[in-house]
């Protein structure tokens, strides 16, 4: 048996391992854009 039989079997759940991977990967983007933006109002602010 060689090691694409395993990968295959394991298709699925590794499709949904990226899936949640992506999803973490928005999230942290989506933390930053909003720690720029905060940094950009407060840097407006100070003026």
């Amino acid at each position: 048996m060689d090691g694409t039989q395993g990968l295959r079997n394991l298709a699925p759940k590794s499709k949904l391992a990226d899936l949640y991977k992506n999803q973490g990967d928005a999230m942290k983007d989506i933390q930053s854009y909003e720690k720029n933006l905060r940094g950009a109002w407060k840097n407006r602010k100070g003026k």
